[in-house]
């Protein structure tokens, strides 16, 4: 029996065997495939941080693509294959930015019969008087060249965008870029193009007016380069500019394209910068991501505060911020209340329900920031709301003329906010229909003016000498490029 039951345990134990070993290797193979994903996790995760210590071959290749698409765009309008709508006629057809249609407009008021760009003389010439222009011959030429030097820093498919505020892009100068620039290399005469229909493209002159464009993501490049533009670029930019040109960028930088008195604006007076961040001649929307429009019934019910301030304490000159916050503060316990009102007169707030306060309030207050103006300007107008906009030495307000109608702006000079107390007063007891009066005219406005697309089409307007749905306006440089 012994015996019996010694066979029987050899016989069954190499069988054990092979099965353990069938159920461990595919345990361990498991195992293995973990590790290899963790690490590969791991390097991604480090990527950015060593992204400068990594190959540049993409990096070479994008900037070669991009110039062989200027080189394309080019030869494609010289050899033939492009006549200019503008050279047939000066009836210009400007290109809607938000739907890509066209409509006819006269170009006669940017271009004199001499050549010389009137639209950039009389922008310019608020800064630097008797300043003479010339639009140059080889614009579409000059263009090219601008590019083929730039390439490097352009943007091209390796560009990347930088990180400010919780957001990464795109940004108006991103914006800006992409959709100028595809519009005038698309259009060379293919009638599978989006923008051409009739074996027509568009030269420089049909996109830009009387400009040759700067398409350079300056803010990009100067942000990710610890605040200073990176080695080569400035050098490259100023060795083909011209000084008679009218040249015309989108700037977003509080610093403008001056940086940290990098580029000498003094010196190149013929750039028409058109700013989003305060310092160029026209002031453009400054705004991250779009914002919903509030509900109806949030705007002209369940108010609970007059005016309300949701921003940082931070980052305005001589203390704007904290003066203007410490003034409502004061004012709420001595303020006489309106009789015709029950609503709560000041509210601060920081933190995640910031659009909640913003809805409940009648007016939302907008102090400057680190430049001339602040995002949440436009998140107020984008929200359908009405901004109070405190500024120190130079209000920037993108279509000046027309926020007249929509919002309120209150000056802070000499280490207090001059008018405050009297406009708030004044406006704590305006009705609720006043108020709905005016948020509606906001709510008209958005689509045509604060959205991308009809940013776009306000910019493209503009460099054409339109009238006509164009409410940008040009002014004087400031005199200093933030009013430290």
């Amino acid at each position: 029996m012994n015996v019996y039951r010694s066979r029987l345990e050899h016989s069954f134990t190499p069988t054990i065997h092979r099965r353990q070993r069938h159920h461990v290797l595919p345990f361990l193979a498991v195992l293995l495939l973990l590790a290899l994903c963790l690490q590969c996790l791991l390097l991604v995760s480090l990527l950015p941080a060593y992204s400068h210590l990594l190959p540049t071959d993409s990096h070479q290749l994008a900037i070669e693509s991009y110039r062989e698409k200027a080189q394309k765009s080019f030869f494609n309008k010289q050899q033939g294959k492009c006549m200019c709508k503008y050279n047939k006629s000066l009836n210009n057809p400007a290109i809607t930015a938000s739907t890509g249609s066209t409509s006819t407009t006269t170009f006669t008021n940017s271009t004199s019969s001499t050549g010389k760009s009137l639209i950039a003389e009389l922008c310019l010439n608020q800064t630097t008087p008797n300043l003479i222009l010339e639009y140059p011959n080889d614009a579409d030429a000059h263009f090219y060249e601008i590019r083929m030097a730039m390439a490097p820093w352009m943007q091209h498919t390796s560009h990347k965008m930088h990180h400010a505020a919780g957001y990464a892009g795109p940004w108006i100068e991103n914006r800006w870029i992409s959709h100028f620039e595809s519009l005038y290399d698309d259009s060379n005469g293919n009638t599978t193009n989006n923008h051409s229909t009739d074996n027509d493209c568009y030269c420089l002159t049909d996109i830009f007016g009387p400009f040759v464009p700067l398409l350079l993501p300056w803010v990009d490049h100067w942000v990710r380069n610890s605040m200073r533009y990176p080695p080569g670029f400035l050098d490259a930019l100023t060795s083909v500019l011209r000084p008679t040109v009218p040249y015309i960028t989108v700037s977003q930088n509080d610093e403008g394209i001056t940086g940290y008195h990098e580029f000498n604006m003094t010196e190149y007076p013929n750039i028409l910068v058109l700013s989003a961040g305060g310092y160029g001649h026209v002031p453009i929307p400054l705004f991250k991501q779009e914002e919903k429009t509030a509900t109806t019934k949030t705007s002209t019910q369940n108010r609970k505060f007059s005016f309300s301030y949701v921003g940082s304490l931070q980052h305005s000159p001589r203390h704007l911020r904290e003066t203007m916050h410490a003034q409502l503060s004061n004012l709420t316990s001595t303020i006489k209340v309106n009789t015709s009102t029950t609503l709560n007169f000041y509210k601060y707030y920081y933190g995640e329900r910031w659009r909640k306060v913003m809805q409940e309030s009648k007016f939302s207050l907008v102090p400057r920031g680190y430049g001339r103006t602040a995002y949440h300007l436009m998140e107020t107008l984008q929200m359908g709301l009405i901004p109070l906009y405190v500024y120190s030495d130079v209000p920037w307000i993108p279509y000046v003329n027309l926020y007249k109608d929509l919002g309120f702006m209150v000056s802070y000079r000499g280490g207090r906010s001059v008018g405050l107390v009297a406009l708030v007063q004044e406006l704590h007891g305006l009705s609720m229909e006043h108020v709905q009066k005016r948020e509606e005219r906001i709510r008209s406005y958005l689509k045509s003016h604060f959205t991308v697309s009809g940013v776009l089409s306000q910019l493209q307007n503009f460099m054409l000498g339109t009238n006509q749905n164009n409410d940008l306006v040009c002014q004087r440089l400031p005199r200093s490029v933030r009013d430290k």
